[in-house]
């Protein structure tokens, strides 16, 4: 029945209303996008080793660097990390300006720094997110300095090792808000909103497309004719004066 439906009404007669709401829904979005805050992400990636693993299967060793690799992503995300980094950072003290118990402090911690281990593997890639493209690499350069200098404080075992693959480096466009891919998104999915109302409710979505909300409504069309019945009055004395004159 709904496919019968959407067969006979010309939908194409709507395109005006379709761009009306492709173009409220991004001028929303990007809006939106425009006001929050500008993040600028620096990255960065280490190797994990472990020199009593050598000795083991190339399976066994792999899951051992795999191990300690889990290990020291949850190091670098814990609160004496944190700490850690902040003593020796300016640009972290910064990142953490705000956030005064101890609870909001390692949560903002955690927004800002992520932890990606490659599958199998003792590489972690490491992101940091501030508010400048300087703050963003001072951040990730004391984190991979704190990583080299005070592992066996953290992890106790000097079998373990931590090499940087991946000097630190920042991007050069903003990481966060993605404005461009925010707006493109929305409009993806409006569009598909659109098809799916077409195909799933096409009464419905007539009758909402039929209705006054774009344009003028039918009072303000009351009025504007109310109000031009004066001039339509006048033109036509005047043109009545204008014939007797001319039979006069």
């Amino acid at each position: 029945m709904n496919n019968q439906n959407t067969k006979n009404i010309k939908w194409m007669k709507y395109w005006k209303k379709y761009l009306a709401i492709l173009f409220v829904a991004g001028a929303l979005v990007f809006s939106v996008s425009l006001m929050l805050p500008i993040r600028y992400q620096a990255n960065s990636s280490v190797l994990i080793t472990q020199k009593d693993a050598a000795g083991l299967d190339a399976y066994k060793e792999v899951k051992s660097a795999e191990f300690t690799g889990k290990i020291v992503g949850q190091v670098i995300l814990s609160n004496a990390f944190m700490e850690s980094v902040t003593g020796q950072s300016d640009p972290a003290k910064r990142l953490l300006t705000g956030a005064s118990d101890p609870e909001d402090r390692l949560k903002t911690w955690r927004k800002a720094v992520r932890v990606d281990q490659v599958s199998n593997t003792g590489v972690l890639n490491l992101a940091v997110l501030a508010g400048s493209r300087e703050d963003a690499k001072s951040i990730m350069e004391t984190i991979v300095a704190q990583l080299g200098n005070d592992t066996q404080n953290f992890l106790a075992n000097p079998q373990i090792g931590i090499k940087v693959v991946n000097q630190p480096y920042y991007l050069g466009q903003p990481a966060y808000p993605q404005v461009i891919e925010n707006t493109v998104f929305t409009l993806v999915i409006i569009l598909a909103a659109i098809i799916l109302a077409i195909q799933m409710a096409p009464a419905k979505f007539q009758a909402f497309l039929e209705s006054n909300w774009l344009g003028r409504n039918k009072k303000s069309a009351e009025n504007i004719y109310f109000f031009d019945q004066p001039a339509k009055a006048l033109d036509k004395e005047n043109l009545r004066l204008g014939r007797l004159i001319q039979l006069g």
